[in-house]
């Protein structure tokens, strides 16, 4: 099942605290970026809850699935967004006991599986048949699905999405068709952020990509170069440009810094140039 957070007031606890309740949305940030390694974690919430006081799309954002408590026992997900539905508090089962009904989509119990193959794959298995007490090692990592990119690679892209969840495609703006992953959230519809915020995209609108380890190596201070994306690596804003090359004159990992003799023309990420 991964791991959850119950972030409603049922015991009172934050009421009582005198807890501002539209302060929990920051609590299950902070707890989700905190459990960042893990990869099966959500939110449990009552549907009033989450529609009052939680921004559901910047949870999953940030690595949660959604667990929705929504008691009207018709057997139905809410939204398409929720991984899980609590039905109902009185559900028999047949020796009498009274438990919570809930019901998960089939590709989230799928999900959940490989997640926790995933989360385990270095846990430390003791093998009782060794009479040395030495261990078996990590578990073999699962293999189904895996991911294309991750983060550290440059990649370009012909769409774009606001948020991890959405479907609704987006044009790029020209000069910001390709940045570099900074966030990974394994199972989400768009599991790729660009930029630390430009935006999400997935393995479908990516269209090439480069792996970003060793790059630096690439463009040295003195360099002449010859400028592929005109994107200031600090603001993300296009800059104008004047000259077919230019002087590289300082290299910092992916952040280079370009001119002409001394005087600097603009930050930019060595991906976005090419030497000449």
């Amino acid at each position: 099942m991964g791991l959850w957070l119950d972030i409603e007031d049922a015991d009172g606890y934050k009421s009582s605290h005198n807890i501002n309740y539209y302060d929990t949305q920051q609590f299950a940030i902070t707890w989700l970026d905190a459990l960042s390694d893990v990869t099966a974690k959500g939110i449990y919430a009552s549907h009033s809850w989450l529609n009052d006081y939680m921004n559901v799309d910047e949870l999953i954002d940030h690595g949660a699935l959604i667990w929705e408590a929504h008691w009207n026992d018709d057997g139905e997900i809410c939204e398409d967004k929720f991984a899980m539905s609590q039905e109902s508090s009185d559900y028999y089962l047949a020796d009498g006991t009274r438990v919570d009904y809930d019901i998960m989509r089939d590709e989230v119990y799928d999900m959940l599986t490989r997640a926790n193959e995933y989360d385990h794959r270095n846990d430390v298995v003791e093998d009782n048949d060794n009479t040395d007490g030495d261990n078996n090692g990590g578990a073999d990592e699962t293999d189904a699905e895996q991911l294309q990119y991750q983060i550290g690679d440059y990649v370009e892209y012909n769409a774009i999405y606001a948020s991890s969840t959405s479907e609704d495609a987006l044009t790029p703006s020209n000069g910001f068709t390709g940045g570099t992953i900074t966030r990974v959230i394994p199972w989400a519809c768009n599991p790729y952020l660009v930029n630390d915020g430009t935006g999400w995209v997935n393995d479908r609108c990516i269209v090439s990509s480069s792996d970003n380890s060793g790059a630096d190596n690439d463009i040295k201070v003195g360099d002449k170069v010859r400028v592929l994306l005109n994107v200031n690596y600090d603001t993300d804003q296009a800059f104008v440009l004047y000259y077919d090359e230019y002087d590289v004159i300082q290299v910092n990992g992916n952040r280079a810094v370009i001119g002409i003799g001394n005087t600097v023309t603009s930050a930019i990420d060595v991906h976005n140039i090419e030497r000449i």
